[in-house]
């Protein structure tokens, strides 16, 4: 493998307001020709958040031009020859998300909005958007040299389980016609191909980058380089050998064999023995092929498991996985993972300039994922939980890649002077995860030589630093910067690190929650029942504890929290508006056996029922006859729920169970007219303004 090539550029470069979209802005810009043509799903938004926006801007500061064909039109080649041909290369991506995943819900449903689009209108994109618009590249430019990225093609680059079509599909490369795949964080690997591409280089001889997939014929191999046959379970885990027994040394029966090698002089003086064992760098292991996988439950689960224990970056070797039999069989050749970008790297990428906003070829129209990131920061990379339901790990690496705190501050004032609109919110500070910033292995020697799928999995290594002193000072100095009024975090918190820093805990909740905490609903202690297979953290929960010094409010409490979530839901699909509540992404926080019983009915944990418009009950509401137990805090917020500065209960005060009186039915019928449509969140909304006259004495301003 070549070593890891430089991402800071050598001299700085002017940059252009916008990359390009079409010839009128590349005669503006005075180029006669793109040096690389990025093809995209999503509208272009120049933010370091849509991964064309970042490449691109990366490429611009070395020198080369480049220019981007968002959302062509792919049923026909035409779209594809807006800006020419490239002089080196296609850079083609389905977009930030993945086009199957874009366009189905997980009952294989159309979706009928798009967030990457401009008015959020759904179908501007093919179905595996990544292979048809290589193949449709290819039909306007023939010859031209097509290179693959995204997460749509770095999921996709061995044999895999395709859940829409319900079965095992061949890798992308083979359906792309690609040259090249670049699969995870492709910042090095892509500068390195287009330096070598810029000085020459044909396309079929680079074959040694890191982070890099091809398609290569059965019988090639690199010079001095080992193969090991891992294609059947047996030979990829090594069996134990049956040990010889043991002679009896008191017995007195001999071997009746002669001994068949004479005896040896004896030795002057102690001798090594060693075993001569390749150099994991020259080593590359065969998967079960294709044919193989397609109908073997047991080889895929086995396939998977090795590329899986190969996805470390410090000792990771290349593999080989055959596709196709007979003369067309040719094989799909992985190398290792692309070194982690560096604290200093992370700065530059993150602090190129920007024009953050969409192309003004959109006009008005909004773009629904830029209005949900335009005031958040990206703090970090990569994530080491390992759980096998996500594809971060896979995609990003488990190793934490942090900005430094400078850098975010830096941001944080772009946001502040040049977004539209800011009025002092920043909705989030994190990443994959919102508390792994700055978290690493306590020796960089274990970190590289480390076999582990996950870290924190079944129990947090004792070598991985938790230290949550570097996010809390962050957050400290994010909420000193002039204009900022509030910061809050919208990434999902991992709760089985946070409550290790009960110090973070306190800061989190006290100026950083706005109402909603999000925790994965996989960590609830029915999702810990598929705890062997995707595993999450245990459910130890975030609890409320004396030694916390927090009150249950600013985490919306456990009943609160757990009886709001069914009303809001219920709420949401009955009023759809463009604005409406989002539904609780947490979970209940631990509840015990007297908390549990407080009010029954709503033991059972979240779950949607899918039925007509007119039917829909969330599992979990009481029964008709059972309303009258509803508490009021459920139809009317108290203040104390949306108001941070109140004050705390006692740590162990359990809410307690308010007696049936007389006029109970009075909550029946405030429940019954919160039901309707049209008035619903108005309703709510409006109670929200006056404190409830239910509520107990600390309840009140």
């Amino acid at each position: 493998m070549t070593p890891p090539a430089p991402i800071l550029p050598a001299a700085p470069v002017t940059p252009a307001p916008f990359l390009p979209l079409s010839r009128v802005e590349m005669d503006a810009l005075g180029w006669a020709q793109c040096d690389v043509i990025l093809i995209t799903g999503d509208a272009y938004v120049d933010h370091p958040s849509f991964g064309m926006a970042l490449i691109g801007r990366l490429l611009e500061a070395h020198g080369w031009r480049v220019g981007i064909i968002s959302q062509p039109d792919w049923h026909s080649a035409d779209a594809f020859r807006t800006l020419g041909r490239p002089r080196l290369y296609f850079g083609i991506t389905a977009g930030n998300m993945d086009s199957m995943v874009n366009h189905y819900t997980s009952e294989r449903k159309i979706r009928s909005d798009d967030a990457y689009t401009a008015g959020g209108i759904a179908g501007r994109r093919p179905d595996r958007a990544a292979t048809v618009y290589a193949q449709r590249a290819r039909e306007a430019w023939p010859g031209i040299t097509v290179v693959l990225g995204s997460i749509e093609a770095s999921l996709r680059r061995i044999a895999h389980y395709d859940y829409w079509s319900d079965k095992v599909r061949r890798s992308i490369l083979a359906d792309a016609k690609a040259d090249l795949l670049i699969f995870g964080n492709a910042e090095r690997a892509l500068l390195d191909l287009t330096r070598r591409l810029d000085a020459g280089e044909a396309v079929a001889d680079i074959r040694d980058l890191r982070g890099a997939a091809f398609m290569t014929r059965p019988d090639w191999r690199p010079v001095e380089w080992t193969e090991i046959d891992a294609s059947v379970p047996a030979s990829a885990v090594p069996q134990p050998a049956v040990p010889d027994p043991h002679r009896d040394p008191y017995s007195e029966e001999r071997d009746k064999a002669p001994c068949a090698t004479p005896p040896t002089a004896p030795l002057d003086g102690p001798v090594r023995i060693t075993r001569q064992r390749a150099r994991r760098e020259r080593v590359v292991i065969r998967l079960p092929s294709y044919e193989a996988v397609k109908d073997d439950p047991i080889l895929y689960a086995h396939a998977s498991r090795v590329f899986h224990l190969e996805s470390n970056p410090g000792n990771a070797r290349a593999l080989v996985q055959r596709h196709g039999e007979g003369p067309g069989a040719r094989d799909v050749w992985l190398n290792p993972p692309p070194v982690p970008l560096t604290t200093t790297e992370m700065d530059f990428v993150y602090g190129l300039p920007y024009a953050r906003r969409p192309h003004p070829a959109y006009g008005e129209a909004r773009i629904p994922a830029w209005d949900m990131i335009r005031f958040s920061v990206n703090i970090m990379r990569g994530c080491f939980g390992g759980c096998t339901f996500c594809s971060i790990t896979e995609h990003e690496g488990r190793i934490i890649q942090s900005r430094s705190q400078a850098s975010i501050l830096r941001e944080i004032g772009e946001i502040r002077a040049r977004t539209l609109d800011f009025r002092g919110h920043i909705t989030d500070l994190g990443g994959p995860t919102a508390n792994m910033y700055r978290m690493a292995c306590r020796d960089k020697a274990i970190e590289a030589a480390c076999r582990r799928l996950s870290c924190v999995y079944p129990g947090i290594c004792a070598k991985l630093v938790t230290d949550h002193a570097p996010l809390i000072a962050l957050y400290r100095a994010a909420r000193a910067v002039p204009g900022v009024k509030r910061i809050t975090i919208g990434s999902g918190l991992r709760y089985d690190l946070a409550v290790r820093s009960p110090e973070y805990v306190r800061e989190l909740v006290s100026h950083h929650v706005s109402g909603l905490l999000k925790i994965a609903a996989h960590h609830d202690r029915d999702g810990f029942r598929l705890w062997p297979a995707l595993r999450p953290p245990p459910p130890s929960g975030l609890r409320r504890s004396a030694h916390s010094g927090v009150g249950h409010d600013p985490f919306l409490g456990q009943h609160h929290a757990w009886l709001l979530r069914r009303l809001y839901l219920l709420l949401d699909h009955r009023t759809r508006r463009p604005h409406h509540p989002e539904p609780f992404a947490g979970v209940n926080f631990a509840r015990d056996r007297r908390n549990s019983c407080s009010y029954p009915g709503f033991s059972r944990p979240y779950h949607r029922s899918w039925r007509p418009d007119c039917q829909h009950v969330p599992h979990g509401l009481p029964r008709q006859g059972d309303r009258s137990r509803l508490p009021p805090p459920l139809l009317c917020l108290p203040r104390h729920l949306r108001q941070a500065r109140h004050r705390s209960r006692a740590p162990d005060r359990a809410i307690p169970r308010r007696p049936r009186r007389a006029g109970g039915q009075a909550h029946h019928h405030r429940f019954r007219l919160a039901l309707r449509p049209r008035r619903a969140l108005a309703r709510i909304r409006a109670r929200t303004r006056q404190p409830s006259r239910f509520g107990s004495a600390q309840d009140r301003p």
